[in-house]
């Protein structure tokens, strides 16, 4: 496996902690929005089901887009070097800038607020609301998502599985 692209564990991974923190996003804004927890629920846990699928293919098609993609030779500050093997410092590998977290942000957000939509209108038969929980996620979402993407930089590409193999 290249350490230049993302193992399919690792996409798993991060498409679950990102369902972890949308799915609670999604509970949140629905219950804001409807005021009764057994909808904000049903639509919190069907989005997920959905999305969860949906994840794994954006960052398995970004895996695909060169853009935005940076060499980085050192990989950790030293607070970080006790958790991965030594002689994995001092190797070439690839990071995501800024930009380009945000272009996968822009991305995901744009395919997230559809899934979301269509689900909560589904099950409210309500195009108001529906558009209204829609709405709000793309703020909050955007957001999540962006800082979900930087917090991913810190276990480095194609190292992935020597963390947990260390570790485990």
């Amino acid at each position: 496996m290249s350490k230049n692209k993302e193992s399919h564990a690792r996409s798993i991974t991060k498409g679950i902690t990102w369902r972890i923190v949308g799915t609670i996003d999604t509970l949140i804004v629905s219950w804001f929005v409807l005021h009764e927890s057994d909808t904000a629920s049903s639509i919190a846990v069907w989005d997920t089901a959905v999305k969860f699928l949906l994840y794994y293919g954006h960052e398995r098609l970004w895996q695909n887009i060169p853009l935005g993609v940076v060499r980085q030779y050192k990989l950790f500050k030293n607070y970080a070097k006790t958790v991965i093997p030594r002689d994995y410092h001092e190797q070439v590998v690839k990071k995501e800038s800024h930009a380009r977290s945000i272009l996968k942000g822009v991305s995901w957000r744009f395919i997230g607020t559809i899934t979301t939509v269509v689900v909560a209108y589904l099950l409210t038969d309500e195009i108001g609301p529906s558009l209204q929980i829609g709405g709000i996620e793309v703020i909050t979402k955007f957001v999540l998502y962006y800082l979900h993407e930087r917090a991913w930089q810190l276990v480095p590409r194609g190292g992935f599985r020597k963390i947990f193999k260390r570790n485990g």
